[in-house]
């Protein structure tokens, strides 16, 4: 178990290449610190141990994912193969559109915020 410094360095180190900007990164630290940490771990033990791909094909409505390359750039992973990734985990959406930004690290909302409106926008009004 970790001290309350540890933790809050883990998630320092865990986050920080999630968003562009300093300030929303601390914001979004305090998130994390005021939560739960046994609900956090129960959160991603099934986070990371559920696989949905199949029971997604019960889904009958368009649906919009967004997704995010930004922090994928210094490795060379760009939009594309992002989307390909998208494409394979949500291959049993019949209706789905996949858009991926080239700015944002994880939060779309705080990096890429128009972006991401003009995206939901047009995908509801069509």
């Amino acid at each position: 178990s970790f001290s309350p410094d540890q933790f809050s360095l883990f998630v320092h180190n865990s986050l920080i290449s999630s968003v562009t900007d300093s300030l929303r990164l601390s914001e979004i630290i305090h998130w994390y610190l005021d939560s739960d940490r046994k609900t956090l771990a129960t959160a991603y033990k099934n986070y990371l141990s559920t696989d949905l791909t199949d029971s997604l094909s019960g889904i009958q409505k368009p649906v919009l994912i967004l997704g995010t390359c930004g922090s994928f750039k210094a490795a060379g992973i760009n939009e594309d193969k992002v989307k390909d990734i998208f494409q394979m985990q949500y291959k049993n959406v019949k209706k789905c559109t996949i858009k991926i930004s080239a700015k944002s690290h994880h939060f779309i909302m705080f990096d890429d915020f128009n972006w991401m409106i003009s995206n939901v926008e047009s995908f509801i009004n069509s």
